[in-house]
């Protein structure tokens, strides 16, 4: 089974999710690896996490993403809408 990656967007004022989505498989997981070269946050069988992720660095991610998932053009989108600085970005792994 390939493993899904996904985004998270949290507004830690509000407590509340504020945007996720797919932004592939197999190749986004060796991007995701290439573009932050750091151990996951949190680790365990069959899911992996980073926090702190830059709007920056999920464009170079979303570079490789699979049809369906988030474009580099989306994620422009949403660091106007929700700016790293306010916002806290995430991306897990779930294989």
């Amino acid at each position: 089974m390939a493993p899904d990656v996904y985004m998270l967007i949290a507004d830690p004022a509000m407590g509340a999710i504020a945007a996720s989505h797919w932004i592939g498989r197999s190749g986004v997981r060796d991007r995701v690896g290439e573009v932050l070269q750091r151990a996951p946050d949190h680790e365990r069988i069959g899911y992996l996490a980073w926090g702190g992720v830059t709007a920056d660095e999920l464009t170079r991610i979303c570079e490789a993403h699979h049809d369906g998932g988030l474009t580099p053009i989306e994620v422009e989108r949403l660091a106007v809408d929700f700016p790293c600085d306010r916002f806290w970005w995430a991306i897990w792994i779930d294989y």
